[in-house]
Protein backbone atom coordinates (compact mmCIF):
# COMPACT_ATOMS: atom_id res chain seq x y z
CA UNK A 1 0.00 0.00 0.00
CA UNK A 2 1.42 3.43 -0.96
CA UNK A 3 0.95 6.05 1.66
CA UNK A 4 1.33 9.78 2.09
CA UNK A 5 2.02 11.87 5.19
CA UNK A 6 -0.85 14.25 5.81
CA UNK A 7 -0.54 15.84 9.26
CA UNK A 8 1.27 15.05 12.51
CA UNK A 9 2.74 11.83 11.20
CA UNK A 10 -0.62 10.39 10.13
CA UNK A 11 -0.73 8.36 6.92
CA UNK A 12 -3.43 7.52 4.40
CA UNK A 13 -3.57 5.62 1.14
CA UNK A 14 -2.56 7.70 -1.91
CA UNK A 15 -5.58 6.58 -3.91
CA UNK A 16 -7.79 7.55 -1.01
CA UNK A 17 -6.16 10.97 -1.08
CA UNK A 18 -6.92 11.21 -4.78
CA UNK A 19 -10.56 10.46 -4.07
CA UNK A 20 -10.55 13.14 -1.39
CA UNK A 21 -9.95 15.76 -4.09
CA UNK A 22 -13.74 15.75 -4.55
CA UNK A 23 -14.30 16.53 -0.88
CA UNK A 24 -14.53 20.32 -0.73
CA UNK A 25 -14.08 20.58 3.03
CA UNK A 26 -11.00 18.33 3.01
CA UNK A 27 -9.39 20.34 0.20
CA UNK A 28 -10.33 23.64 1.74
CA UNK A 29 -8.81 22.82 5.13
CA UNK A 30 -5.60 21.49 3.60
CA UNK A 31 -5.29 24.44 1.23
CA UNK A 32 -5.90 27.01 3.96
CA UNK A 33 -3.37 25.25 6.18
CA UNK A 34 -0.76 25.34 3.39
CA UNK A 35 -1.27 29.08 2.83
CA UNK A 36 -1.08 29.66 6.58
CA UNK A 37 2.31 27.91 6.69
CA UNK A 38 3.57 29.90 3.71
CA UNK A 39 2.46 33.28 5.00
CA UNK A 40 3.92 32.65 8.46
CA UNK A 41 7.33 33.65 7.09
CA UNK A 42 7.99 36.95 5.39
CA UNK A 43 10.42 35.54 2.80
CA UNK A 44 7.84 32.96 1.75
CA UNK A 45 5.13 35.58 1.47
CA UNK A 46 7.34 37.61 -0.88
CA UNK A 47 7.83 34.56 -3.11
CA UNK A 48 4.11 33.82 -2.97
CA UNK A 49 3.09 37.35 -3.95
CA UNK A 50 5.56 37.25 -6.85
CA UNK A 51 4.16 33.89 -8.01
CA UNK A 52 0.61 35.26 -7.84
CA UNK A 53 1.52 37.81 -10.51
CA UNK A 54 1.64 34.97 -13.04
CA UNK A 55 -1.90 33.68 -13.55
CA UNK A 56 -0.95 30.35 -15.14
CA UNK A 57 1.61 29.44 -12.48
CA UNK A 58 -0.47 30.66 -9.54
CA UNK A 59 -3.43 28.53 -10.67
CA UNK A 60 -1.19 25.47 -11.14
CA UNK A 61 0.31 26.01 -7.67
CA UNK A 62 -3.10 26.35 -6.03
CA UNK A 63 -4.53 23.37 -7.92
CA UNK A 64 -1.63 21.22 -6.73
CA UNK A 65 -2.17 22.18 -3.10
CA UNK A 66 -5.89 21.46 -3.53
CA UNK A 67 -5.16 17.97 -4.83
CA UNK A 68 -6.39 18.68 -8.36
CA UNK A 69 -3.12 18.76 -10.33
CA UNK A 70 0.17 16.90 -10.25
CA UNK A 71 3.56 18.58 -10.11
CA UNK A 72 4.82 19.82 -13.50
CA UNK A 73 7.73 17.39 -13.79
CA UNK A 74 9.06 18.83 -17.03
CA UNK A 75 10.54 21.78 -15.18
CA UNK A 76 13.99 21.47 -13.68
CA UNK A 77 13.25 21.99 -9.95
CA UNK A 78 10.58 19.27 -9.99
CA UNK A 79 12.48 16.89 -12.25
CA UNK A 80 15.54 17.18 -10.04
CA UNK A 81 13.74 16.16 -6.85
CA UNK A 82 11.84 13.28 -8.45
CA UNK A 83 14.71 11.86 -10.55
CA UNK A 84 17.75 12.80 -8.47
CA UNK A 85 19.89 9.60 -8.49
CA UNK A 86 21.23 10.34 -5.01
CA UNK A 87 17.76 10.18 -3.48
CA UNK A 88 16.07 7.77 -5.88
CA UNK A 89 18.61 5.23 -7.03
CA UNK A 90 17.79 3.65 -10.34
CA UNK A 91 14.90 5.94 -11.33
CA UNK A 92 16.91 8.05 -13.78
CA UNK A 93 18.73 4.94 -15.04
CA UNK A 94 15.41 3.28 -15.91
CA UNK A 95 14.25 6.42 -17.70
CA UNK A 96 17.43 6.69 -19.79
CA UNK A 97 17.47 2.95 -20.52
CA UNK A 98 13.96 3.22 -21.94
CA UNK A 99 14.91 6.17 -24.12
CA UNK A 100 18.25 4.81 -25.36
CA UNK A 101 16.98 1.26 -25.79
CA UNK A 102 19.89 -0.24 -23.88
CA UNK A 103 20.69 -1.00 -20.27
CA UNK A 104 22.45 1.93 -18.63
CA UNK A 105 23.32 2.85 -15.07
CA UNK A 106 23.64 6.51 -14.12
CA UNK A 107 26.72 6.93 -11.94
CA UNK A 108 26.53 10.66 -11.41
CA UNK A 109 24.96 13.89 -12.53
CA UNK A 110 27.72 16.11 -13.85
CA UNK A 111 28.07 19.73 -12.84
CA UNK A 112 27.01 21.90 -15.71
CA UNK A 113 29.74 24.01 -17.22
CA UNK A 114 29.31 27.60 -18.29
CA UNK A 115 27.95 27.75 -21.79
CA UNK A 116 27.36 30.36 -24.46
CA UNK A 117 24.20 28.59 -25.61
CA UNK A 118 21.61 31.14 -24.57
CA UNK A 119 18.47 32.50 -26.11
CA UNK A 120 16.26 29.43 -25.85
CA UNK A 121 13.65 28.52 -23.30
CA UNK A 122 15.61 25.64 -21.82
CA UNK A 123 13.62 24.73 -18.72
CA UNK A 124 15.64 21.67 -17.78
CA UNK A 125 19.22 20.77 -18.54
CA UNK A 126 20.88 17.75 -16.98
CA UNK A 127 24.17 16.13 -17.98
CA UNK A 128 24.76 12.59 -16.72
CA UNK A 129 27.67 10.12 -17.00
CA UNK A 130 26.68 6.49 -17.29
CA UNK A 131 28.33 3.24 -16.31
CA UNK A 132 30.03 2.64 -19.68
CA UNK A 133 31.52 6.15 -19.64
CA UNK A 134 29.03 7.53 -22.15
CA UNK A 135 27.39 10.87 -21.52
CA UNK A 136 23.79 11.96 -21.93
CA UNK A 137 22.42 15.47 -21.97
CA UNK A 138 18.70 15.79 -21.21
CA UNK A 139 16.97 18.96 -22.36
CA UNK A 140 13.39 20.15 -22.28
CA UNK A 141 12.46 22.91 -24.68
CA UNK A 142 9.55 25.33 -24.58
CA UNK A 143 10.17 27.18 -27.85
CA UNK A 144 11.21 24.65 -30.51
CA UNK A 145 11.73 27.13 -33.34
CA UNK A 146 14.58 28.65 -31.33
CA UNK A 147 16.33 25.27 -31.12
CA UNK A 148 17.34 24.51 -34.71
CA UNK A 149 19.56 21.70 -35.99
CA UNK A 150 22.62 23.92 -35.75
CA UNK A 151 22.11 24.49 -32.03
CA UNK A 152 21.44 20.79 -31.41
CA UNK A 153 24.76 20.03 -33.14
CA UNK A 154 26.53 22.57 -30.92
CA UNK A 155 25.10 21.01 -27.75
CA UNK A 156 26.23 17.57 -28.86
CA UNK A 157 29.69 18.87 -29.71
CA UNK A 158 29.86 20.51 -26.30
CA UNK A 159 29.28 17.07 -24.72
CA UNK A 160 32.04 15.58 -26.84
CA UNK A 161 34.49 18.25 -25.67
CA UNK A 162 33.49 17.85 -22.01
CA UNK A 163 34.26 14.15 -22.24
CA UNK A 164 37.53 14.80 -24.11
CA UNK A 165 38.74 17.33 -21.53
CA UNK A 166 37.89 15.01 -18.67
CA UNK A 167 39.61 11.94 -20.18
CA UNK A 168 42.66 13.76 -21.49
CA UNK A 169 43.11 15.51 -18.14
CA UNK A 170 43.02 12.20 -16.26
CA UNK A 171 45.39 10.22 -18.43
CA UNK A 172 48.63 11.33 -20.08
CA UNK A 173 48.34 8.32 -22.40
CA UNK A 174 44.97 9.48 -23.69
CA UNK A 175 43.54 7.51 -26.59
CA UNK A 176 40.53 8.49 -28.69
CA UNK A 177 39.44 4.88 -28.43
CA UNK A 178 38.51 5.61 -24.82
CA UNK A 179 35.88 8.11 -25.94
CA UNK A 180 32.28 6.96 -25.51
CA UNK A 181 29.05 7.91 -27.20
CA UNK A 182 27.22 11.08 -26.25
CA UNK A 183 23.44 11.14 -26.37
CA UNK A 184 21.55 14.39 -26.76
CA UNK A 185 18.02 13.82 -25.49
CA UNK A 186 15.56 16.64 -26.06
CA UNK A 187 11.91 16.66 -25.02
CA UNK A 188 9.90 19.16 -27.06
CA UNK A 189 6.65 20.27 -25.46
CA UNK A 190 5.74 21.85 -28.79
CA UNK A 191 6.98 20.55 -32.12
CA UNK A 192 8.06 22.84 -34.91
CA UNK A 193 7.15 21.98 -38.49
CA UNK A 194 10.55 20.30 -38.87
CA UNK A 195 9.63 17.83 -36.11
CA UNK A 196 6.55 16.69 -38.02
CA UNK A 197 7.44 13.44 -39.76
CA UNK A 198 6.68 13.40 -43.52
CA UNK A 199 6.36 9.60 -43.25
CA UNK A 200 3.58 9.62 -40.66
CA UNK A 201 2.14 12.44 -38.56
CA UNK A 202 1.92 10.08 -35.55
CA UNK A 203 5.70 9.60 -35.30
CA UNK A 204 6.79 11.22 -32.06
CA UNK A 205 10.19 9.63 -31.28
CA UNK A 206 12.96 10.72 -33.62
CA UNK A 207 16.35 8.95 -33.45
CA UNK A 208 19.31 10.46 -35.28
CA UNK A 209 22.66 8.82 -36.05
CA UNK A 210 25.35 9.39 -38.68
CA UNK A 211 25.26 6.82 -41.46
CA UNK A 212 27.35 6.45 -44.60
CA UNK A 213 25.89 5.76 -48.01
CA UNK A 214 28.22 2.80 -48.56
CA UNK A 215 27.23 1.23 -45.20
CA UNK A 216 30.80 1.17 -43.93
CA UNK A 217 30.99 0.12 -40.28
CA UNK A 218 32.24 3.37 -38.77
CA UNK A 219 30.11 4.54 -35.85
CA UNK A 220 30.48 8.17 -34.84
CA UNK A 221 30.01 9.16 -31.22
CA UNK A 222 27.04 11.50 -31.45
CA UNK A 223 23.47 10.27 -31.24
CA UNK A 224 20.24 12.26 -30.97
CA UNK A 225 16.88 11.41 -29.45
CA UNK A 226 14.24 14.07 -30.12
CA UNK A 227 10.88 13.46 -28.48
CA UNK A 228 7.78 15.36 -29.64
CA UNK A 229 5.66 15.25 -26.51
CA UNK A 230 2.78 17.16 -28.10
CA UNK A 231 2.54 14.53 -30.85
CA UNK A 232 2.69 11.77 -28.22
CA UNK A 233 -0.05 13.46 -26.20
CA UNK A 234 -2.27 13.88 -29.23
CA UNK A 235 -2.03 10.45 -30.85
CA UNK A 236 -0.72 7.98 -28.24
CA UNK A 237 -1.45 9.17 -24.73
CA UNK A 238 -5.29 8.94 -24.95
CA UNK A 239 -5.06 5.23 -25.83
CA UNK A 240 -2.58 4.55 -23.03
CA UNK A 241 -4.92 6.14 -20.47
CA UNK A 242 -7.55 3.67 -21.67
CA UNK A 243 -5.15 0.80 -20.97
CA UNK A 244 -3.78 0.21 -24.48
CA UNK A 245 -0.05 -0.25 -23.85
CA UNK A 246 0.68 -2.67 -26.66
CA UNK A 247 3.95 -1.56 -28.28
CA UNK A 248 3.51 -0.10 -31.77
CA UNK A 249 5.88 1.00 -34.51
CA UNK A 250 5.46 4.57 -33.24
CA UNK A 251 6.81 3.63 -29.81
CA UNK A 252 9.95 1.77 -30.90
CA UNK A 253 11.66 1.63 -34.28
CA UNK A 254 13.37 -1.75 -34.04
CA UNK A 255 15.91 -0.79 -36.72
CA UNK A 256 17.52 1.67 -34.32
CA UNK A 257 18.16 -0.61 -31.34
CA UNK A 258 19.85 -3.81 -32.60
CA UNK A 259 17.51 -5.98 -30.55
CA UNK A 260 19.01 -4.59 -27.31
CA UNK A 261 15.73 -3.03 -26.19
CA UNK A 262 13.83 -5.34 -23.86
CA UNK A 263 10.05 -5.46 -23.57
CA UNK A 264 10.40 -3.79 -20.18
CA UNK A 265 12.31 -0.85 -21.72
CA UNK A 266 9.61 -0.42 -24.33
CA UNK A 267 6.91 -0.45 -21.68
CA UNK A 268 8.94 1.89 -19.47
CA UNK A 269 9.16 4.40 -22.31
CA UNK A 270 5.37 4.55 -22.55
CA UNK A 271 5.20 4.81 -18.78
CA UNK A 272 7.56 7.77 -18.46
CA UNK A 273 6.21 9.69 -21.44
CA UNK A 274 2.74 9.25 -19.96
CA UNK A 275 4.05 10.47 -16.61
CA UNK A 276 5.44 13.59 -18.31
CA UNK A 277 2.08 14.13 -20.00
CA UNK A 278 -0.23 13.78 -17.00
CA UNK A 279 -1.50 16.94 -15.33
CA UNK A 280 -4.67 16.19 -13.38
CA UNK A 281 -5.10 13.76 -10.52
CA UNK A 282 -7.83 11.79 -12.30
CA UNK A 283 -5.41 10.80 -15.06
CA UNK A 284 -2.69 10.12 -12.48
CA UNK A 285 -5.04 7.65 -10.80
CA UNK A 286 -5.60 5.88 -14.15
CA UNK A 287 -1.87 5.70 -14.87
CA UNK A 288 -1.09 4.33 -11.44
CA UNK A 289 -3.43 1.41 -12.10
CA UNK A 290 -1.89 0.77 -15.55
CA UNK A 291 1.71 1.27 -14.36
CA UNK A 292 1.94 0.35 -10.67
CA UNK A 293 5.65 1.21 -10.83
CA UNK A 294 4.63 4.88 -10.91
CA UNK A 295 3.11 4.66 -7.42
CA UNK A 296 6.36 5.66 -5.63
CA UNK A 297 6.65 8.73 -7.87
CA UNK A 298 3.05 9.78 -7.24
CA UNK A 299 3.73 9.05 -3.58
CA UNK A 300 6.67 11.48 -3.64
CA UNK A 301 4.59 14.13 -5.38
CA UNK A 302 1.82 13.60 -2.85
CA UNK A 303 4.14 14.05 0.12
CA UNK A 304 5.11 17.53 -1.04
CA UNK A 305 1.52 18.65 -0.38
CA UNK A 306 2.51 18.78 3.26
CA UNK A 307 5.68 20.72 2.47
CA UNK A 308 4.16 23.83 0.88
CA UNK A 309 7.22 25.97 1.55
CA UNK A 310 9.42 23.66 -0.54
CA UNK A 311 6.79 23.48 -3.29
CA UNK A 312 6.56 27.27 -3.34
CA UNK A 313 10.33 27.52 -3.76
CA UNK A 314 10.25 25.00 -6.62
CA UNK A 315 7.46 26.87 -8.40
CA UNK A 316 9.25 30.17 -7.86
CA UNK A 317 12.52 28.77 -9.15
CA UNK A 318 10.81 27.30 -12.23
CA UNK A 319 9.13 30.63 -12.92
CA UNK A 320 12.44 32.43 -12.42
CA UNK A 321 14.09 30.13 -14.98
CA UNK A 322 11.26 30.85 -17.39
CA UNK A 323 11.58 34.60 -16.82
CA UNK A 324 15.36 34.52 -17.21
CA UNK A 325 15.15 32.50 -20.39
CA UNK A 326 12.39 34.75 -21.67
CA UNK A 327 14.72 37.71 -21.25
CA UNK A 328 17.49 35.82 -23.06
CA UNK A 329 15.03 34.95 -25.79
CA UNK A 330 13.92 38.56 -26.09
CA UNK A 331 17.55 39.68 -26.27
CA UNK A 332 18.25 37.12 -28.98
CA UNK A 333 15.15 38.20 -30.90
CA UNK A 334 16.17 41.83 -30.49
CA UNK A 335 19.63 41.01 -31.86
CA UNK A 336 18.03 39.24 -34.80
CA UNK A 337 15.76 42.22 -35.44
CA UNK A 338 18.73 44.60 -35.21
CA UNK A 339 20.72 42.48 -37.67
CA UNK A 340 17.73 42.29 -39.99
CA UNK A 341 17.30 46.06 -39.71
CA UNK A 342 21.00 46.56 -40.49
CA UNK A 343 20.67 44.29 -43.51
CA UNK A 344 17.61 46.23 -44.67
CA UNK A 345 19.46 49.52 -44.18
CA UNK A 346 22.48 48.17 -46.06
CA UNK A 347 20.18 46.91 -48.79
CA UNK A 348 18.43 50.27 -48.96
CA UNK A 349 21.76 52.09 -49.09
CA UNK A 350 22.88 49.83 -51.90
CA UNK A 351 19.66 50.49 -53.76
CA UNK A 352 20.04 54.23 -53.19
CA UNK A 353 23.63 54.14 -54.42
CA UNK A 354 22.52 52.15 -57.44
CA UNK A 355 19.72 54.64 -58.03
CA UNK A 356 22.21 57.51 -57.76
CA UNK A 357 24.57 55.77 -60.15
CA UNK A 358 21.74 55.10 -62.60
CA UNK A 359 20.57 58.69 -62.22
CA UNK A 360 24.09 59.93 -62.87
CA UNK A 361 24.26 57.76 -65.98
CA UNK A 362 20.90 59.05 -67.17
CA UNK A 363 21.98 62.62 -66.49
CA UNK A 364 25.20 62.07 -68.41
CA UNK A 365 23.20 60.55 -71.25
CA UNK A 366 20.74 63.49 -71.18
CA UNK A 367 23.61 65.98 -71.12
CA UNK A 368 25.17 64.21 -74.09
CA UNK A 369 21.88 64.24 -76.00
CA UNK A 370 21.38 67.89 -75.13
CA UNK A 371 24.88 68.72 -76.37
CA UNK A 372 24.26 66.81 -79.58
CA UNK A 373 20.94 68.60 -80.08
CA UNK A 374 22.62 71.96 -79.49
CA UNK A 375 25.32 71.00 -81.97
CA UNK A 376 22.72 69.94 -84.54
CA UNK A 377 20.77 73.18 -83.97
CA UNK A 378 23.88 75.29 -84.43
CA UNK A 379 24.70 73.37 -87.60
CA UNK A 380 21.18 73.97 -88.94
CA UNK A 381 21.44 77.68 -88.17
CA UNK A 382 24.76 77.88 -89.99
CA UNK A 383 23.32 76.08 -92.98
CA UNK A 384 20.30 78.36 -92.98
CA UNK A 385 22.61 81.45 -92.92
CA UNK A 386 24.59 80.15 -95.90
CA UNK A 387 21.37 79.67 -97.91
CA UNK A 388 20.27 83.26 -97.18
CA UNK A 389 23.61 84.68 -98.34
CA UNK A 390 23.24 83.02 -101.69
Amino acid sequence: MHICNIQRGEYIDVQYLMKCRENHNFNSVRFDRALEIIKSKEKNEVLYESLMENKEWSERFHDYLKGKKTLPLLYEPFFQVIFNPENHKGRLSILLSSILGQEVTVLEVLERESSSFIGTLVIMDMVVRMGDGSVANIEIQKVPYMFPAERISCYSSDLIMRQYRRLSGQNEMFSYKNMRKVHTIIFFEESSSKLKSPLDKKNYFHVGKTRFNTEIGIELLQEFHLISLDTFRKYRYPNIKDGDIEITEYDYDEREYRNEATEKMKRDRLMFLSLFSVENVEDADKLQKIFPELSPIFHDMCEYMERPEEVLKMFSEALSIMDRNTINLMVDQWKIEVEEAKEEIAKSKAEIEKFKADAAKEKARADKLEAELAKMKALQENNAGDDTGK
